[in-house]
């Protein structure tokens, strides 16, 4: 490359060779001039071009080609510390929400939703320093991160659990005129069940199994004539119970069964309990309640929750677990921005 010394910026041509050697120039043109036949005789490229004016002493601060370089470096470590601060935030919503809604579309749904966020957390948060340069210090966003994760499924599981009234209410069918003595796999799949007149819930005879700090409370469901059995064979003893209503400390260990509306006697609608149907400890309680009171537990036993208004409670249920997670998502963030502050440092 030619270029005349004694020509102005304007006469130059505007090339990005043109303009970085340009600015050398001016830098110090005396102690560049005599390199100036070198570069008129051999072309050369940028970076030798580059290589040249950095060995002329320029003044600190007039190298352009450092500047880039630095700026760059500051953007990739700013969205490192997004990345590291506010990514356990937007899993943490992804997990909980799946938990508390996504089992409506598909049961392991959550799950490969956690076990895919771990994953992406672990690879996110991994320190990439050598392993005789870690500290402490550089562990601190996978641990939290982690810890985001856990609470994440544990609170998606309780507000999923608080929403389950209000899923088998609005997703089950209803059913009516239900007789304590019908078979209980008959009703499987019913949301709601309304029980024939007459029929009521034994809280004399309930048990709580304690298992702290909760008590599983569980009563048989009689009808009018006292018979509780999923037989045809009514008598005033009763022999299998297909229907218990239960609840979570709201029974004596023996009596004073008082969970939901089962002490109002004209109340005889119920929710169907399917989250906890197979829960061991509201099976201990059934069968506790049954030996005591020389009852025989059905072969499919029907879990409920025995309210008055079920629609009222599914409401409850949807408004309630939105809090939860609505609530969870913004101890998330708070903490988030507490996490990048602490980083910055």
């Amino acid at each position: 490359l030619v270029l005349p010394w004694g020509s102005s910026d304007s006469e130059l041509p505007h090339s990005t060779t043109t303009y970085h050697l340009s600015s050398y120039l001016r830098c110090n043109e005396a102690t560049l001039r005599p390199i100036g036949a070198q570069l008129t005789m051999k072309p050369r490229s940028l970076e030798e071009e580059c290589g040249v004016a950095r060995r002329v002493s320029c003044a600190p601060g007039n190298d352009p080609f450092s500047v880039p370089r630095a700026i760059d470096s500051r953007r990739q470590a700013q969205f490192e510390l997004l990345f590291a601060a506010f990514l356990p935030f937007f899993l943490f919503i992804l997990i909980i929400t799946a938990f508390t809604y996504g089992q409506l579309l598909w049961w392991p749904l959550p799950w490969l939703i956690a076990l895919l966020s771990v994953d992406l957390l672990l690879t996110g948060n991994w320190p990439t320093k050598p392993q005789d340069e870690l500290g402490a210090r550089d562990w601190i966003p996978l641990f939290l991160a982690l810890s985001v994760a856990g609470a994440a499924v544990f609170i998606g599981l309780w507000s999923g659990q608080v929403l389950q009234p209000w899923i088998a209410v609005e997703k089950f069918p209803e059913r009516a005129d239900v007789e304590p003595t019908d078979k209980g796999a008959a009703y499987l799949d019913a949301g709601i069940l309304h029980f024939a007149e007459g029929s009521q819930v034994d809280v004399d005879s309930s048990v709580g199994f304690e298992v702290w700090p909760i008590v599983y409370c569980a009563a048989p469901i009689f009808d009018a004539q006292g018979s509780t059995s999923d037989s045809t064979d009514v008598t005033v003893t009763p022999t299998k119970v297909a229907f218990w209503a239960i609840g979570h400390n709201c029974c004596d260990s023996r009596g004073g069964f008082h969970c939901g509306d089962s002490t109002d006697l004209s109340v005889r609608s119920a929710i169907h309990a399917m989250h906890q149907q197979g829960d061991q400890r509201f099976e201990l309680a059934i069968k506790k309640a049954a030996a005591d009171n020389e009852l025989v537990v059905g072969d499919h036993p029907i879990m409920v929750f025995w309210e008055k208004d079920p629609a009222g409670v599914a409401e409850k249920a949807l408004m309630y677990s939105a809090i939860i997670v609505g609530s969870a998502s913004l101890v998330a963030l708070i903490l988030s921005a507490i996490m990048m502050t602490v980083l910055k440092r």
